[in-house]
């Protein structure tokens, strides 16, 4: 399996790779800047090189000369101040640019210019490619708790961790957030909202919030938060309730310790498990497998598929004595934000008629991610290939399509034979991007637990 390899939507570069120690270039330039100003452009290079060889798709060195240049001209003021004109074509005539400008700018620093260059390749490759500010240090960061995702171009809260600042606020699933302190966050990237949210501990933030057409504002003292991927929780006569809101390498072990407190005695005694993914973005591919396997006695989990032979790969389910977990009922929920690992998780134990799956058509993202560390400092995250279900299908763009749509309120089974095309069967249950507060009750939820105590 390919090294770190993640799934979801989080793709990134580290400003570490940009963020070597520079200082502003005097004339003449001394032998010790230019080594250190060589070394930032062989960061680049290396960028580029890892792209070239390891990206889903083939692309052109001078695609991505063209987007670093881009990058660095998006400064118009710059453009002007030149006295030559550049039209590099090769990495060569791009370090003789790189040169040129911070030579003849004295102000300009050659660091701000391969982080504009790095700017440029992501613009154009985004969402496949990501630039994030590494955090400097590896200390906790004090959080308020919130969990946030975008419904319709507005900042909604999916969720509120257990025991977190947030929690013990008047605050709700399907709350708006304009405000965090006195700026507004509409136009905001999701990084930065997050940013916005942490800081020190016992540091306050003033959150202004939309509820029902009612805007109040909220006092939240910033706090270390302790976020579970995996919670659990025991239902009446013998159905257990997981919580997984996303994956990592220790999945596999944190499912197992959460299903042994279900029950007093052991796990053999759960007549059924509801698996909720809702809102998982996905996650590390190890813990995925883990999971699936813990519920599959045999078969093909999931496969991968990408240039290289190393994303080439398919992920069998072991045999084990696993008590009753191999055999207990299972439902899966998902909806519009549960995307790329989850996603595939939840279209696994479909195919493998494991699971009934509940809920809205999935998000459809695809696409695997696979950690490169960079020898200057930091990683990239790449887009390095596609998953593929057991059936041999790929992951449709269109998501995974429910067994029982739950929707409004209502729901209904769904029968793929009755459809045309995947986009159809889509059409009869959407995405949801609706959130709707807890105070209604979880009507997906409550359709799973019903479903599971009439298959006793």
């Amino acid at each position: 399996m390919p090294t770190g390899s993640h799934l979801g939507l989080v793709v990134l570069i580290s400003y570490a790779l940009i963020s070597c120690a520079s200082s502003t270039i005097s004339k003449p330039v001394s032998a010790q800047n230019r080594l250190k100003e060589q070394a930032l452009f062989d960061g680049l290079t290396e960028a580029i090189s890892v792209i070239r060889a390891n990206y889903i798709a083939p692309i052109d060195l001078t695609v991505l000369i063209k987007a670093a240049r881009n990058g660095i001209y998006k400064d118009r003021t710059l453009t002007k101040s030149l006295s030559l004109s550049f039209a590099a074509d090769s990495l060569s005539d791009l370090q003789e640019e790189y040169f040129y400008l911070i030579d003849n700018h004295p102000t300009l620093q050659a660091k701000d210019v391969i982080k504009s260059a790095m700017l440029g390749i992501v613009g154009s490759m985004y969402p496949q490619l990501k630039l994030v500010e590494q955090a400097a240090s590896d200390a906790p960061i004090a959080k308020v708790g919130l969990v946030l995702q975008n419904v319709n171009d507005d900042v909604v809260i999916s969720s509120i961790i257990k025991d977190s600042p947030a929690q013990r606020l008047d605050l709700k699933r399907g709350d708006r957030l304009l405000k965090i302190d006195d700026e507004t966050i509409s136009d905001l990237p999701p990084e930065a909202v997050i940013a916005k949210l942490q800081g020190l501990p016992d540091s306050t933030v003033r959150l202004t919030i939309e509820r029902a057409g009612k805007v109040s504002e909220v006092i939240a003292t910033r706090a270390f938060v302790n976020a579970m991927p995996i919670e659990s929780s025991l239902y009446s006569k013998g159905i257990g309730y997981i919580r997984i809101s996303r994956f990592d390498s220790s999945s596999g072990e944190l499912l197992r310790k959460q299903i042994s407190t279900l029950s007093p005695a052991n796990a053999e005694t759960l007549k059924g498990i509801v698996i909720d993914l809702r809102d998982n973005p996905g996650g590390d591919l190890r813990g995925i497998v883990k999971v699936a396997d813990y519920f599959l006695d045999d078969g093909v989990i999931l496969s991968i598929s990408g240039r290289s032979e190393n994303y080439d790969m398919r992920f069998l389910a072991s045999a084990k004595d696993n008590g009753a977990n191999s055999s207990v009922k299972l439902a899966v929920l998902i909806n519009g934000q549960t995307a790329a690992g989850a996603e595939m998780l939840a279209a696994s134990f479909q195919d493998h008629r494991r699971a009934t799956v509940i809920g809205t058509t999935s998000r459809g993202y695809n696409k695997i991610s696979t950690v490169f560390p960079m020898k200057g400092g930091g990683s990239m995250i790449l887009v390095t290939g596609e998953y593929t279900r057991p059936s041999g299908k790929l992951l449709s763009k269109f998501g995974v399509v429910p067994n029982v749509c739950v929707s409004n309120g209502g729901s209904v089974v769904l029968n793929p034979q009755e459809y045309q095309s995947p986009e159809a069967i889509w059409n009869a249950c959407p995405s949801e991007t609706q959130i709707n507060p807890s105070d209604d009750g979880d009507f997906v939820l409550q359709t799973a637990v019903n479903l599971l105590l009439e298959k006793q």
